[in-house]
């Protein structure tokens, strides 16, 4: 009994697992030390850019 409600379960949960992420907005968070005159600084804002004009809503 406890076998089959753990596969049940087990089930549910991969299922849930496929499903969620479809609905689900990603969210990218990026960090770094530099100052905003840095190429790493002005290459995020470039990545920023492309994900919110290239790739719309399901990006944040």
């Amino acid at each position: 009994m406890k076998l089959c409600r753990l596969i049940i379960l087990s089930v549910m949960l991969f299922l849930f697992g496929l499903t969620a992420p479809a609905y689900a907005k990603i969210t990218v968070t990026v960090a770094h030390t530099h100052v905003e005159t840095h190429p790493q600084h002005k290459a995020f804002l470039v990545f920023k850019n492309y994900i919110e004009n290239e790739l719309g809503e399901r990006y944040e």
